[in-house]
């Protein structure tokens, strides 16, 4: 391939310098540089996302789990509180 071939960048479609592509041993890629980034970027962000989201959802299902141990401990206390005052007489 000559110093200045041009190649048609099949997502963008633009004609660009063949130094603007990723070469692949022999062969050019098919897509430019700019558009292989950001192909990665998007990829990167939406994978870090979902990554994101469900360590949020795990920190909040371990938290919810936590609360309602304390919770249902208050109630078991509540309810031996309710016990001793029947025994006393105490309405």
């Amino acid at each position: 391939m000559g110093l200045h071939q041009t190649k048609k960048c099949t997502k963008c479609l633009v004609d660009l310098p063949l130094s603007e592509f990723y070469s692949m041993g022999n062969r050019v890629d098919s897509w430019c540089k700019e558009c292989k980034k950001s192909k990665r970027r998007s990829k990167y962000v939406s994978t870090k996302s979902v990554d994101t989201f469900d360590r949020l959802k795990r920190c909040l299902d371990l938290l919810y789990e936590v609360e309602n141990k304390e919770l249902d401990a208050i109630n078991e206390r509540l309810e031996e509180m309710v016990v001793q005052c029947q025994k006393r007489g105490w309405q």
